[in-house]
């Protein structure tokens, strides 16, 4: 009803409009199109008009709809339509409209249609709005924003990037413009425009922490690490600390690109804010270790209380103790909780460190018993087996590395980590030559190592190589200069390994100015008994007492090889058998040996030294203390045969002797001696006795220049009986000098056969010898004698003087030399013969004087010798010895001689000789004298 009323009064209305026209339709009639087109409108209007008034604003809505769709380009019912579907609730309507108004230039249309579109997230129409501000220049930052948003929003980054690039979009905000140009390129798959355009924003405005990430990874996406860390790093100044992220990979680039310094300062930061890792800990201790032992020791403990791991302890305890902490650490371990007291108990290399910490602190058998517990933990870990036997080497152990050294040398296949420290093992048992394999097994690894090398040629030097030790350490020494502009290399080790090497190579100002440099900066390694060693070596024993007092005598382990030298320098005996008494195999073995050879304790002078001996057969100077000590040994058995053929008189002599000592310093010897003679021609002698029987006793009283001997015995020539008596001595005048004297009653006398046979002597001798140079000796000899038939009949004198000089090539053997020698000898045969003595002289001969009495004579000669210094100490092997002589006699002319033979031992601690001698031209007559001789000795 209500709809035919509308119609009815529409068609008054209009019928009330045709009626008063009617004259002028007749000037002017419309088509009819034209009077619909009028109808239409004036219908749509009254009809939009009454519903809008009745408040039907779907009917409303449905008048405006109709009459756009008749008038589609009717702008004004294209506004009422769409303002009446914002009234009726349909935005979808009312945006279509408002988009249609708002192409045509209606800016209140566009801001509508744009509100509406925002609205129903309608973004194709919102883009197209958007980008028509955008392309005349008319949008805001935040439009352009939206444009950005909507564009991507539909999957069109790259439309958006073109306008970016060409500035159309962000022509007001460069900034932003580069900003967004450099994500969408990112995300184009463009890196390279992405990292342009980001260098292009940095130069306007800094990056912020996460846009130097985006940076950063595109520069690591291209490979390019460095241009990452720059990136990084020209942020670094302005980030917070709260931008983890960019800290974690600050820290992580900065390290893997050794910008040690950065990825420190990283790690500090995220460890103030609560957010660092292990790593960073780790790196941490790395970087400041060496250089800075204190930070680090700080670091090590933040790390073992957050994370409770062992190798925070490790770093705890090496920093620790390197920076002078070790009683701190000793509270530390004592203030443990049970939860980190299980940590450490579980772990083998927590309880090395433990030791540690107790050896530094000078509580030694604490430090040894965790370190037998570390080992006991791990007992295949070659580096805790490798600290274990270090530990034991320092602490001198003797005892318990013995078997260990037997046990694990079988094991250097599998573990081959053990071989330095168990030569050192060896060294300090004194088992030189088989250190001395080790050392020569590690050589080829180690030949770019100075320190290495110095301690190879104390070892080779020991073991009696001294060329090959001076050559490894001249090796050394240049390696050293070539690696010193190294400044990697520790310059505190340098400078010990340097006086190390200067100490045996080069002595004097050089040396002494490292040694000074090294006492000015001492520090807890052996720098301190380097300095000991220089000041003894160097004759300095003052300042070696002084130092010693001063920083080694309070040393928990003192080093017992200074307290020994200094009681050698000064004699102290005392301190010497205390030494002997508790420390001897702590002791340096040639040191420990003069020591019991001065107090007095032979016998343990003498066994130390032989079985030392018996591990290093090549150490030349121990071997030198052996033959003194056993060549003057006085207690032994020695049994003796001799055959000789003297100018025709042959005899045989045997001799058996028995050497007691009394005391420290006086000895007993006895003696029996029996010589057969026989004439080996006929026409030599007359009547002979047939045997020559003596006996001796002699006391033998040493001091601290020498010793002296007197002696007593008697004598049956064969003819008569006599008693014999001798004094002797010899005292070292100086350091290089030393005078010998003897006097004998009644002695055997050999200048002829006659005289051997049924003669005898006083004589008296003085001798004096010195050195010249190490090489170099001279004697010179004066003897005066009174010769005698066995009744003590005078025959007649002699004075002699003779001077030698000696020439040593070789000390150790093969030990040969040249002699040159020469002298003058008187005789005056002034005696007379008695009857009985005259029976000697062969028939057709006056039994003169002359016939006992050499003629006088002069004499020069020269000669080699090799070995002789063997037959007179003892020696642990075979050992041959020589010597050869040719001589000029102005009595008989020209002569020789020459000896030879072999020393050695039978079951140890014994001595067998045999010697073959040969000469002519001696005491003036050119006689051919020939001894074969053999001797045993036995010591006890």
């Amino acid at each position: 009803m209500r709809t035919g009323l509308l119609k009815t009064t529409g068609l008054l209305l209009v019928a009330a409009q045709i009626l008063p026209t009617a004259a002028e339709a007749e000037q002017a009639v419309p088509t009819i199109p034209e009077i619909r087109a009028v109808f239409e409108q004036e219908l749509f209007d009254l009809a939009h008009t009454v519903f809008l008034a009745n408040g039907n604003l779907p009917e409303a809505l449905g008048v405006a709809e109709k009459a756009v769709k008749a008038r589609p380009h009717d702008l004004v019912w294209r506004r009422k339509a769409a303002r009446t579907a914002v009234w009726a609730g349909r935005s979808d309507l009312a945006l279509d409209h408002w988009y249609f108004l708002a192409l045509r230039g209606d800016q209140e249309a566009y801001g509508e249609a744009l509100t509406l579109s925002r609205a129903l997230q309608e973004f194709p129409l919102r883009k197209h709005l958007l980008g028509q501000a955008v392309t005349r220049g008319t949008a805001d930052q935040a439009m352009e924003q939206e444009y950005l948003a909507v564009a991507e929003g539909m999957g069109l980054p790259q439309e958006v990037y073109d306008l970016l690039r060409s500035s159309r979009l962000g022509r007001n905000d460069s900034i932003w413009r580069l900003t967004e140009q450099a994500r969408l390129a990112e995300h184009l798959g463009m890196p390279e425009e992405a990292i342009q355009a980001w260098q292009q924003r940095a130069i306007l405005q800094p990056l912020t922490s996460d846009e130097a990430l985006k940076l950063a990874a595109l520069w690591y996406g291209q490979g390019d690490t460095e241009q990452a860390w720059q990136a990084l790093d020209t942020t670094a100044a302005q980030a917070t600390a709260d931008a983890v992220p960019f800290w974690r990979t600050y820290a992580d680039l900065s390290w893997a690109q050794g910008h040690a310094e950065q990825a420190a300062r990283a790690a500090a930061i995220m460890i103030r804010s609560g957010s660092a890792l292990e790593a960073d800990y780790l790196r941490l201790l790395e970087l400041y270790r060496n250089d800075a032992p204190g930070r680090a020791y700080g670091y090590a403990l933040q790390g073992w209380q957050r994370f409770l791991k062992p190798q925070f302890w490790y770093a705890l305890v090496d920093t620790g103790l390197r920076s002078g902490r070790e009683q701190e650490l000793i509270h530390f371990l004592q203030g443990l909780d049970a939860q980190q007291r299980k940590v450490l108990a579980a772990d083998p290399r927590s309880w090395m460190a433990v030791s540690q910490v107790y050896r530094q602190a000078g509580q030694l058998q604490q430090a040894l018993t965790a370190a037998r517990v570390a080992v006991r933990l791990a007992p295949d870990a070659a580096d805790l087996l490798s600290s274990y036997l270090w530990l034991l080497v320092d602490l001198k152990q003797s005892a318990e590395l013995q078997p260990l050294v037997r046990q694990w040398e079988g094991r250097l296949a599998l573990l081959p980590e053990l071989r330095e420290p168990l030569a050192a093992a060896l060294m300090l048992a004194g088992d030189t030559p088989r250190a001395l394999r080790h050392y020569r097994v590690l050589a080829p690894q180690r030949q770019d190592d100075p320190a290495w090398l110095a301690s190879f040629g104390d070892v080779l030097e020991q073991a009696g190589h001294q060329e090959a030790a001076w050559e490894i350490r001249r090796r050394a020494y240049r390696l050293l200069q070539q690696t010193a502009a190294d400044a990697n290399l520790d310059e505190r080790r340098r400078q010990l390994t340097r006086a190390q090497l200067l100490l045996h190579l080069r002595r004097g100002d050089e040396l002494s100015g490292v040694v000074y440099h090294i006492a000015a900066n001492l520090k807890k390694d052996f720098g301190t008994e380097l300095v000991m060693g220089w000041a003894m070596a160097t004759g300095q024993t003052d300042l070696a007492r002084l130092w010693y007092w001063r920083h080694l005598a309070r040393a928990v382990q003192r080093p017992e090889w200074a307290r020994l030298g200094l009681a050698l320098e000064e004699n102290d005996r005392t301190t010497m058998a205390d030494l002997l008494d508790g420390k001897l195999e702590q002791l340096p073995y040639r040191d420990a040996v003069e020591a019991a050879r001065r107090t007095g304790w032979t016998a343990l002078a003498e066994e130390h030294s032989f079985n030392r001996l018996q591990l290093n057969r090549d150490d030349h100077l121990l071997d030198t203390q052996v033959r003194q000590l056993y060549g003057s040994r006085p207690g032994f058995i020695q049994t003796s045969l001799q055959a000789r053929d003297q100018a025709g008189v042959g005899w045989l002599a045997s001799r058996l002797t028995l050497s007691q000592p009394l005391t420290s310093r006086y000895s007993l010897l006895a003696e029996l001696t029996e010589r057969q003679f026989s004439l080996l021609r006929s026409n030599v002698l007359g009547s002979i006795p047939r045997t020559d029987l003596g006996g001796t006793l002699a006391v033998t009283s040493r001091h601290e220049g020498g010793q002296l001997v007197m002696e007593l015995g008697v004598r049956d020539g064969g003819t008569a009986v006599q008693p014999t008596a001798a004094v002797a001595g010899s005292w070292r005048l100086w350091h290089d000098l030393q005078l010998s004297g003897r006097f004998a009653y009644h002695e055997r006398a050999e200048e002829t056969a006659a005289l051997a046979v049924g003669g005898a002597r006083d004589r008296l001798q003085l001798l004096v010898a010195g050195s010249l140079t190490a090489s170099d000796t001279v004697a010179l000899e004066l003897s005066s004698v009174r010769l005698y038939d066995q009744d003590r009949q005078y025959l007649g004198q002699g004075q002699a003087v003779s001077l030698e000089l000696r020439h040593q090539i070789t000390r150790a053997w093969p030990d040969y030399g040249l002699r040159l020698f020469g002298g003058y000898s008187i005789y005056r045969a002034d005696g007379s013969v008695s009857s009985r003595t005259a029976a000697l002289v062969p028939v057709g001969t006056l039994p003169t004087a002359a016939f006992f009495v050499p003629k006088s004579y002069g004499s020069l000669g020269a000669g080699i010798f090799l070995g002789e210094t063997w037959k007179v100490t003892y020696t642990r092997d075979w050992k041959p010895f020589a010597a050869a002589d040719v001589s000029w006699n102005s009595s008989s002319g020209t002569g020789f001689s020459y000896s030879l033979g072999m020393v050695g031992p039978v079951f140890g601690l014994d001595q067998l000789l045999l010697e073959l001698t040969q000469g002519s031209g001696q005491f003036g007559m050119n006689d051919l004298s020939t001894t074969i001789g053999i001797r045993y000795r036995y010591f006890y």
